[in-house]
C-alpha cells in the first residue's frame, strides 16, 4: 500500500526463502504469493452460486477476447509468515469473502463483529483499531471463513503456510461496490491495491446483473431496487479511479 507503515520491503526470493527458515532475524510476513495452477482449481467454494461471480466473469471476458486469468488468479493466493509476525488492521480488498486453509502452522485472527459499512466507514475515518473484537486461532486441518468488510489483524503463532482464497459474492455486489469506493477514499482500509483490471471486472459483473434479471435469476443478486445505487456507486468509482491515477 501507499502508506508508508505499510510499504512492503523488496528482496530476492533467495533472501525471502532464507528469513522464512531463519530463527534469528525480524520474522517475515508474505502476503501475495501465487499458488500453482492445481492448488488454484482445488477450490469448492468457488462453485457455489454467488461466490462464482469471478468464473463467471471470466469465461465472459474470453468470448470478448479478453483474458482475466491475472486478476483471477489475484483472488487466490498463498500467505507464509514467521513466528510473531503480525499483519496489521484491515479489511480485505472489495469487501471480498475471504477462506483460510491452513496447510502448515497456526495464526490467530482478531476479529470485529461488526462488519457493517458504518464500522467500515469508522475504522477508516478514525484510523483506530475496532474495541468489538474476538480471537480465533485457525491452524492446520481447519478452514476459517469471513465475509466481507471484516476487519481483522492476525498473528503468527508458528512458522506457517495458508492457502488464501478470496470471493467476490454477486449477492453482495451492492457491498463490494460500496467499499471499494471507501478504500479509494481512505488508504487505511485495506493492505493490498486495486488489480488493474478491478473496472472491466465490475463492468462485466453489472452486465451478468442484468442479464440475471432478465432471466428472473433474482436470487444471485441483492433487490433490483438497489441496481440504480450499485451503477451510480460504479461511476463514482470509476471517477476516483481516474483522478488518483
Amino acid at each position: 500500500k501507499r502508506s508508508l507503515d505499510r510499504v512492503p520491503e523488496k528482496m530476492t526470493g533467495e533472501e525471502a526463502i532464507r528469513r522464512f527458515h531463519s530463527h534469528k532475524e525480524p520474522p517475515i510476513n508474505m502476503l501475495n504469493e501465487a499458488m500453482t495452477d492445481k492448488e488454484a482449481e482445488d477450490d469448492w467454494m468457488a462453485k457455489i452460486p454467488g461466490c462464482d461471480l469471478v468464473e463467471r466473469v471470466f469465461k465472459l471476458a474470453k468470448e470478448d477476447g479478453l483474458d482475466l486469468t491475472k486478476f483471477k488468479r489475484s483472488m487466490q493466493v498463498l500467505l507464509l509468515a514467521c513466528r510473531r509476525a503480525i499483519t496489521l488492521f484491515h479489511a480485505d480488498k472489495n469487501s471480498a469473502t475471504t477462506r483460510i486453509k491452513p496447510i502448515m502452522g497456526s495464526k490467530l485472527w482478531l476479529v470485529s463483529s461488526n462488519n457493517s459499512v458504518e464500522g467500515l466507514k469508522s475504522f477508516a475515518e478514525e484510523g483506530t483499531p475496532p474495541s468489538d473484537t474476538f480471537v480465533m486461532l485457525v491452524e492446520e486441518g481447519y478452514e476459517m471463513i469471513h465475509s466481507g468488510m471484516t476487519i481483522h489483524s492476525v498473528e503468527t503463532c508458528d512458522r506457517s503456510i495458508l492457502f488464501c482464497y478470496e470471493y467476490l459474492d454477486s449477492r453482495a455486489m451492492l457491498s463490494i461496490l460500496k467499499q471499494t469506493l471507501l478504500e479509494l477514499e481512505h488508504d487505511n482500509i485495506t493492505n493490498d491495491d486495486h488489480h488493474e483490471d478491478l473496472l472491466i471486472f465490475f463492468d462485466y459483473a453489472m452486465k451478468l446483473w442484468m442479464e440475471d434479471l432478465a432471466n428472473n435469476k433474482h436470487e444471485l443478486w441483492p433487490d433490483e431496487k438497489y441496481l440504480a445505487e450499485a451503477k451510480e456507486t460504479l461511476e463514482r468509482i470509476r471517477e476516483k479511479s481516474s483522478s488518483s491515477n
